[in-house]
């Protein structure tokens, strides 16, 4: 087999290495298919989470975010960097395919790439289908994150009911 099999082996670690691999712009057209024939769950969501981001991030080391300044408190965070990809697969698309994937960690990165990208896909003729089809989901994290995506749904169909007025000594409207 080639290379691209070998990421998706679990003998090999796939997941530590597709996320070394995506430093490198020659991983992005293989993306797509790692994203739907990944045997690993962790290499199918990390090809979906790039393609849907569209951008790759990988780790480059260890960091401090303080968390409580008087008493010296800080928090390990892993450091990050980012890069375009070079190949782009519409978000609607990539989305579709976490949506139908067997893992709920994958099908969490559909329901979190509705939510992100609402405005851009509230248009795509079955956006509230995949919503509806993630809300009853086993997994109460994809639950949660399609229930999010509805409730903005259901307030952007419905008519307003908080009533707008302008203040005389304000420049911006404020809702009642």
């Amino acid at each position: 087999g080639d290379w691209s099999s070998d990421v998706c082996s679990s003998d090999l670690g796939g997941g530590a290495l597709l996320r070394s691999l995506l430093r490198f712009p020659t991983i992005d057209p293989h993306l797509p298919r790692l994203a739907e024939h990944g045997a690993l769950p962790t290499v199918r969501a990390m090809a979906l989470g790039a393609l849907i981001a569209g951008q790759a991030r990988w780790p480059v080391g260890h960091g401090e975010v303080c968390i409580d300044k008087a008493y010296s408190l800080y928090r390990r965070v892993v450091l990050t960097e980012t890069r375009p990809l070079t190949v782009q697969t519409p978000a609607a698309e990539a989305i579709r395919m976490a949506a139908r994937d067997r893992s709920a960690m994958v099908r969490k990165l559909a329901a979190d790439g509705l939510a992100i990208h609402r405005a851009d896909l509230a248009d795509m003729a079955d956006f509230a289908e995949i919503a509806h089809r993630l809300a009853d989901d086993a997994s109460p994290a994809v639950r949660e994150r399609a229930a999010f995506v509805l409730r903005g749904l259901e307030a952007a169909s419905s008519p307003d009911r908080k009533s707008t007025r302008l203040n005389s000594s304000h420049r911006c409207i404020s809702y009642a």
